[in-house]
């Protein structure tokens, strides 16, 4: 019987290697997995509601820092309406050091959103930082997806590329420079600040015109009768305007009905 040579050994010790890495790197992203997330029933009830009345109605709920501050829909198509709604999971992006080739990151964004289920909205905290974190590659993988949007607080590149696909994509600004070699991903699905607001994995993330709203996942079935309530009065108020009512008289019957409404939902 032929003994294998040497040269075979090392050829099945290298399989056997490569299995274990692509092993741990699944592993890793598995245990990151949102499972905690709202029902799709839920969040859909935010659909057409404006970003405006959802931080009305987080603050009449007692929530705080819950708007991502300075993104834009940078690649919204001009005078098309555009709303980014979703489930949140998240990426923390921190400055690398040279250490490792990008491609060895702790997290690869490309990766995350292939395992990210239609509706959710990739949310990257990059602290305002000038390189490009998004680019056309990712808004067609994030369209094939079926995701609810994506939010960085920093900057995204081929904006052409990404009005063309659609994607609700919220940023700070626009730049040339990728952001390959300079930041990295090392924290998938924890909780994370972008823009000045808390974003923990599995809250329900809403963006139009106006800008961008966290609701956390706890809130969020208080937030939709707060929202049917603010709709009723939002409706008086239109009434009243209308008729050309004194606003010393609009703001007090607000202060009125307040009360009311709550003591009609309980």
């Amino acid at each position: 019987m032929t003994e294998p040579s040497t040269d075979d050994a090392d050829s099945n010790a290298d399989i056997d290697i490569n299995v274990d890495i692509d092993i741990d790197i699944e592993a890793r992203y598995a245990e990151r997995q949102l499972t905690a997330r709202p029902s799709a029933e839920l969040v859909e009830q935010l659909r057409g509601c404006s970003a405006a009345d959802v931080s009305d109605s987080l603050v009449a709920l007692g929530a705080r820092n819950h708007v991502i501050r300075g993104v834009h829909a940078l690649a919204a198509e001009p005078g098309r309406p555009i709303q980014l709604l979703g489930v949140a999971v998240t990426l923390d992006f921190v400055p690398a050091n040279g250490t490792h080739d990008f491609s060895e990151a702790p997290f690869l964004s490309s990766e995350v959103i292939r395992r990210m289920s239609p509706g959710d909205v990739l949310v990257m905290s990059a602290k305002g930082c000038d390189y490009a974190f998004w680019g056309g590659h990712m808004a067609r993988r994030a369209v094939d997806k079926q995701l609810g949007g994506a939010v960085v607080d920093a900057q995204i590149r081929d904006v052409r590329e990404i009005r063309e696909t659609g994607l609700p994509l919220f940023a700070l600004g626009t730049t040339p420079q990728t952001l390959l070699s300079h930041y990295e991903a090392v924290a998938y699905n924890t909780t994370i600040e972008c823009g000045g607001a808390t974003v923990t994995p599995g809250d329900a993330v809403i963006g139009d015109e106006d800008g961008v709203v966290v609701v956390p996942q706890l809130l969020l079935p208080e937030l939709i009768v707060e929202l049917r309530k603010r709709e009723k009065l939002e409706q008086w108020m239109a009434e009243a305007v209308a008729s050309d009512s004194p606003a010393h008289e609009i703001y007090t019957e607000i202060l009125r009905r307040r009360p009311q409404d709550e003591d009609e939902e309980r």
